[in-house]
């Protein structure tokens, strides 16, 4: 049956009778889990601040180096989730009860207020921020925990689960090894979540996060070139748990990673095999690094394997599994990294002879200079792999794996259509849109309605 999600659903508190002459109204706390970096955290051992609501606080990873970087931020560094932290009373005393304290507020406060007001007091809202730095599959096992925890304290046995981006994986880990939390979620939403990873992720490895192309100042915190942005994500397990997964393909089941042989420009060709085999290859590109250099960009690649070898690991456990009363929306109409391609050096690179033509170049000065294996290595096609089949950030392709061909109507939800297709909304956007509101909150209606 389809209902129309452009007004607040219509809502009545569950309840039952305990005794003869006693009425308990029944809690189902709506639990919201962020996206990566979408989680303010404290570096205890520093005293520094990952702090996205705070330009103060984010100009530290701005002023240092990539290399210090790197050490403060690495995932074995001591951090929490921000708390008991009013800010001149931005947030009620009840909302940081919550955990809303933990989370970005100028991204997920204004959704969490509107979920607030579209339910009411039987559905408290809460936040799940979390240390995104670290390994997807602990994260998951924390996140239930917590969750639990909540619905202890609340003397409540369901909930329901909201999820944005990154913490739509951390989400499906957590029921996937808590079978006592997937028993008690009355439904799980996911938005704009990275099923299948992020091919953006790998083509920062080769460019960095650019202004031109990128534009989120977040990301350019993490280095504005290939090897900045290496050193910066070589310690954080969690985010590199978004690169395309094996099972990630362009649309229409086409390959992602191609290049141009040095002998032949026009030939376009693609890398075969499983991608993080690619990742940890000793050759870069397909490599992440190459297994050449100084001994700090060797330490770096070394970090980077051990990296690859707990995302396969983690994705190989996790799979494409999803609790067995999931929604999804994911995002499609915006300037997408879809695949990458390269023009590639020849085999022998101690060899300058054997670039393929032009191996020169005119520098500001308008002189001609010779260029380095670095120089060519590094010629990624950018513009070719960017279609509007996106959110800016995830493919539709990945967005919309957990269902795949499922595309539904933003504008009629319908209980027996699983997934659903916004056009035009931007990854960090999606919870601005009210098209997105309104449908998410017909699914939540939806799942409350079935707990009766």
């Amino acid at each position: 049956m389809a209902h129309a999600p452009n007004s607040r659903p219509r809502f009545s508190a569950p309840i039952a009778r305990v005794e003869s002459n006693t009425i308990n109204r029944i809690q189902i706390p709506i639990i919201f889990v962020p996206g990566v970096m979408g989680s303010r955290l404290h570096f205890t051992a520093i005293n520094q601040h990952w702090d996205p609501d705070s330009n103060w606080r984010m100009l530290h990873w701005v002023r240092i180096s990539p290399a210090t970087a790197r050490r403060e931020m690495f995932f074995n560094q001591p951090a929490r989730v921000i708390s008991n932290e009013t800010k001149g009373g931005t947030l009620t005393a009840n909302e940081q009860n919550r955990g809303w304290e933990g989370v970005a507020w100028s991204f997920y406060v204004p959704y969490l207020r509107f979920l607030r007001q579209s339910f009411p007091a039987q559905c408290p809202v809460y936040a799940m921020g979390y240390d995104w730095r670290q390994n997807i599959a602990d994260l998951g096992r924390n996140v239930a925990t917590r969750i639990k925890d909540v619905l202890s304290t609340l003397r409540a046995d369901k909930c329901i689960i909201v999820t944005h981006s990154m913490g739509g994986l951390v989400t499906r880990s957590a029921c996937q090894q808590d079978s006592e939390l997937s028993d008690k979620a009355l439904s799980v939403i996911h938005v704009v979540q990275p099923v299948r990873g992020a091919p953006v992720l790998y083509r920062r490895f080769f460019t960095g996060a650019r202004k031109d192309v990128d534009g989120s100042a977040m990301w350019a915190v993490l280095g504005n070139t290939g090897w900045k942005f290496a050193q910066m994500v070589s310690g954080l397990p969690g985010p590199l748990q978004l690169l395309p997964t094996n099972a990630y393909r362009d649309v229409r089941g086409q390959p992602w990673m191609y290049y141009y042989p040095w002998e032949n420009r026009e030939t376009r060709k693609h890398w075969t095999g499983a991608a993080f085999d690619l990742y940890r290859d000793a050759d870069s590109p397909p490599g992440l690094m190459p297994a050449t250099g100084t001994r700090d960009r060797l330490v770096v690649r070394n970090d980077l394997v051990a990296r690859m070898n707990e995302a396969s690991q983690m994705h190989q456990q996790l799979g494409e599994f999803k609790h067995n009363k999931t929604f999804a929306v994911y995002s499609t109409g915006v300037t997408t990294d879809m695949r990458v391609a390269f023009d590639v050096p020849p085999a022998n690179i101690n060899q300058p002879t054997q670039w393929q033509a032009p191996a020169t170049a005119k520098n500001e000065k308008g002189e001609l200079k010779t260029l380095t294996v670095s120089d060519l290595e590094m010629r990624t096609r950018i513009q070719e792999g960017r279609r509007n089949e996106g959110d800016g950030t995830v493919p539709s392709t990945s967005g919309g794996a957990l269902f795949p061909g499922v595309a539904g109507n933003v504008s009629a939800f319908d209980e027996s259509t699983k997934q659903y297709e916004v056009n035009g909304i931007a990854h960090d956007q999606a919870f601005n849109d009210a098209a997105t509101r309104n449908l998410v909150n017909s699914m939540i209606a939806y799942a409350i309605a079935q707990r009766r």
